[in-house]
């Protein structure tokens, strides 16, 4: 009857056999048969069945908020009578956007894996927005809060930016005492299709925004990037991109008194989003805990 139930709900959210099918990998027709013995058991209809969707009856409906109080407490039951599981076990697929995935999650897997060796995972890191129930995603890392507000979410830090630079370069150039020297510099900048490339600075109350030019603009912020650690110039990036080459001594923060954007909005938020599960998975729920605790010392 529980995983009945679930399977229950799962169908009312997706709409569709086949869409549960991916979520859950079972076929369509396992499905159907155990929405079949649900019905059974109720003695009643609780499923609408079309070629392509599918909806709750008025029955269907009225037992929805019933099933999921009921799953609710089973799980707290179970977490209260239970002892903790000592292996937390399962495969995840994540998606995250490139630079992040790259820079801030993968030099974490090593530690994650000596905890949880019996996890499995896939990271797609690609700079493009999956659906999570197409793409049978179980996690996404996204910039700024998700507009899609059927999805799970938690913050894991905030996207804040600093001004960067190279020993070499400030060597050959100097430092920038204060925004306005900026202008002086080989700023290397996104390219947002504009005639003028302003900076923003915030310290305290005071805003100001400074005209930067140089000689390399690209629309991703990875070879800026690559190009500030070679010493070309000086950029803007994000501190989770930069800290591990500040640390090694690689780049140098500049104007640590000042806080710097690209558009004068202060810093985003960095969320992990996932499906609204009534029941998160150990494997999922170990992963997330991981994310938040490891990328707390960049959340600064």
């Amino acid at each position: 009857m529980i995983n009945r139930l679930n399977l229950f709900l799962k169908v009312i959210e997706l709409g569709s056999f086949s869409a549960v099918s991916r979520a859950a990998g079972l076929s369509p027709s396992s499905i159907s048969r155990q929405m079949d013995k649900l019905e059974a058991d109720f003695g009643i209809r609780l499923l609408n069945r079309s070629t392509h969707v599918i909806h709750p009856t008025e029955a269907g409906l009225a037992l929805a908020p019933y099933a999921e109080n009921s799953l609710a407490q089973l799980d707290q039951a179970r977490q209260e009578i239970c002892p903790p599981s000592e292996k937390v076990t399962g495969a995840l697929k994540v998606s995250v956007f490139s630079t992040f995935g790259n820079l801030a999650i993968c030099p974490l897997l090593p530690k994650f894996f000596d905890q949880f060796p019996d996890v499995s995972l896939t990271l797609n890191a690609e700079d493009c927005m999956v659906d999570l129930t197409k793409e049978n995603v179980d996690l996404a890392v996204r910039i700024g809060r998700p507009q899609d507000s059927s999805l799970k979410m938690r913050p894991l830090m905030a996207n804040h930016m600093r001004l960067v630079a190279s020993p070499a370069y400030i060597a050959r150039h100097g430092l920038p005492e204060n925004p306005e020297k900026l202008r002086h510099h080989n700023c290397l900048t996104f390219d947002r299709n504009r005639k003028t490339t302003w900076w923003h600075f915030d310290q305290d109350s005071r805003q100001i925004k400074v005209p930067v030019s140089g000689n390399l603009r690209s629309v991703g912020g990875a070879p800026l990037y690559r190009a500030a650690l070679a010493g070309l110039g000086i950029t803007v990036t994000t501190r989770w991109q930069s800290h591990r080459a500040i640390s090694r001594g690689d780049l140098l923060p500049l104007l640590p008194d000042w806080s710097a954007s690209l558009d004068g909005q202060g810093a985003n938020q960095i969320y992990a989003v996932y499906l609204p599960d009534r029941h998160m998975r150990p494997a999922l729920r170990a992963f997330l805990d991981f994310l938040v605790a490891e990328l707390a010392p960049l959340n600064c």
